[in-house]
Protein backbone atom coordinates (compact mmCIF):
# COMPACT_ATOMS: atom_id res chain seq x y z
CA UNK A 1 0.00 0.00 0.00
CA UNK A 2 2.84 2.40 0.85
CA UNK A 3 4.42 1.73 -2.53
CA UNK A 4 1.17 2.58 -4.32
CA UNK A 5 0.84 5.84 -2.38
CA UNK A 6 4.50 6.68 -3.07
CA UNK A 7 3.92 6.06 -6.80
CA UNK A 8 0.84 8.31 -6.74
CA UNK A 9 2.88 11.03 -5.05
CA UNK A 10 5.59 10.63 -7.70
CA UNK A 11 2.98 10.98 -10.47
CA UNK A 12 1.54 14.06 -8.75
CA UNK A 13 5.06 15.50 -8.48
CA UNK A 14 5.70 14.92 -12.20
CA UNK A 15 2.37 16.48 -13.18
CA UNK A 16 3.01 19.48 -10.94
CA UNK A 17 6.47 20.03 -12.41
CA UNK A 18 5.16 19.72 -15.97
CA UNK A 19 2.34 22.13 -15.18
CA UNK A 20 4.69 24.72 -13.67
CA UNK A 21 7.24 24.46 -16.49
CA UNK A 22 4.90 24.16 -19.49
CA UNK A 23 2.00 26.54 -18.82
CA UNK A 24 3.95 29.77 -19.41
CA UNK A 25 4.88 28.54 -22.89
CA UNK A 26 1.52 27.22 -24.10
CA UNK A 27 -0.08 29.76 -26.44
CA UNK A 28 -3.81 29.29 -25.98
CA UNK A 29 -5.01 28.54 -22.47
CA UNK A 30 -8.11 29.54 -20.55
CA UNK A 31 -7.42 32.45 -18.23
CA UNK A 32 -8.49 30.31 -15.26
CA UNK A 33 -5.60 27.92 -15.93
CA UNK A 34 -3.18 30.83 -16.22
CA UNK A 35 -4.40 32.20 -12.89
CA UNK A 36 -4.16 28.73 -11.30
CA UNK A 37 -0.53 28.53 -12.46
CA UNK A 38 0.27 31.88 -10.87
CA UNK A 39 -1.38 30.86 -7.58
CA UNK A 40 0.40 27.50 -7.51
CA UNK A 41 3.80 29.09 -8.17
CA UNK A 42 3.19 31.64 -5.41
CA UNK A 43 2.06 28.91 -3.00
CA UNK A 44 5.06 26.79 -3.89
CA UNK A 45 7.48 29.63 -3.21
CA UNK A 46 5.78 30.35 0.11
CA UNK A 47 5.97 26.64 0.97
CA UNK A 48 9.71 26.58 0.22
CA UNK A 49 10.36 29.72 2.25
CA UNK A 50 8.46 28.47 5.29
CA UNK A 51 9.81 24.92 5.03
CA UNK A 52 13.58 25.48 4.61
CA UNK A 53 13.48 24.73 0.85
CA UNK A 54 12.13 21.25 1.52
CA UNK A 55 9.33 19.79 -0.55
CA UNK A 56 6.49 18.06 1.23
CA UNK A 57 5.96 15.67 -1.70
CA UNK A 58 9.61 14.58 -1.63
CA UNK A 59 9.43 13.93 2.11
CA UNK A 60 6.18 12.01 1.80
CA UNK A 61 7.57 9.84 -0.97
CA UNK A 62 10.80 9.14 0.92
CA UNK A 63 8.92 8.28 4.12
CA UNK A 64 6.48 5.97 2.32
CA UNK A 65 9.31 4.18 0.53
CA UNK A 66 11.49 4.11 3.66
CA UNK A 67 14.43 5.74 1.85
CA UNK A 68 16.58 8.78 2.62
CA UNK A 69 15.38 12.04 1.07
CA UNK A 70 18.58 12.12 -1.04
CA UNK A 71 17.29 9.17 -3.06
CA UNK A 72 13.79 10.55 -3.61
CA UNK A 73 12.25 11.35 -6.99
CA UNK A 74 13.48 14.94 -7.31
CA UNK A 75 17.01 14.05 -6.31
CA UNK A 76 17.08 11.17 -8.81
CA UNK A 77 15.73 13.55 -11.46
CA UNK A 78 18.13 16.43 -10.83
CA UNK A 79 21.39 14.68 -9.91
CA UNK A 80 21.99 12.85 -13.25
CA UNK A 81 21.51 16.12 -15.13
CA UNK A 82 24.23 17.89 -13.17
CA UNK A 83 26.41 14.86 -12.32
CA UNK A 84 27.85 16.51 -9.21
CA UNK A 85 29.10 19.48 -11.25
CA UNK A 86 26.71 21.70 -9.35
CA UNK A 87 26.14 21.84 -5.60
CA UNK A 88 22.80 21.51 -3.82
CA UNK A 89 23.00 25.21 -2.97
CA UNK A 90 23.47 26.13 -6.63
CA UNK A 91 20.46 23.98 -7.57
CA UNK A 92 18.43 25.73 -4.87
CA UNK A 93 19.42 29.13 -6.24
CA UNK A 94 18.59 28.03 -9.79
CA UNK A 95 15.17 26.69 -8.83
CA UNK A 96 14.40 29.72 -6.67
CA UNK A 97 15.19 31.95 -9.67
CA UNK A 98 13.47 29.93 -12.40
CA UNK A 99 10.22 29.29 -10.52
CA UNK A 100 9.43 32.98 -9.82
CA UNK A 101 10.47 33.78 -13.40
CA UNK A 102 7.85 31.32 -14.66
CA UNK A 103 5.31 32.85 -12.28
CA UNK A 104 6.11 36.34 -13.57
CA UNK A 105 5.76 35.14 -17.17
CA UNK A 106 2.32 33.83 -16.29
CA UNK A 107 1.37 37.06 -14.53
CA UNK A 108 2.41 39.06 -17.60
CA UNK A 109 0.25 36.79 -19.79
CA UNK A 110 -2.65 37.27 -17.39
CA UNK A 111 -2.29 41.06 -17.47
CA UNK A 112 -1.92 41.11 -21.26
CA UNK A 113 -5.17 39.13 -21.61
CA UNK A 114 -7.11 41.22 -19.10
CA UNK A 115 -9.65 42.34 -21.75
CA UNK A 116 -10.48 38.71 -22.53
CA UNK A 117 -10.87 37.94 -18.82
CA UNK A 118 -13.34 40.77 -18.17
CA UNK A 119 -15.73 39.42 -20.83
Amino acid sequence: MNNILANLIRILHILLILFIVCVPFVKKLPWQLIMLHFVIVGSLLLHWITNNDDCLLSHLEANLRGIPIETSFMYSLVSPVYKNDISDEQIRVLVTFVTPFLGCATLIRFINNWDMIKE
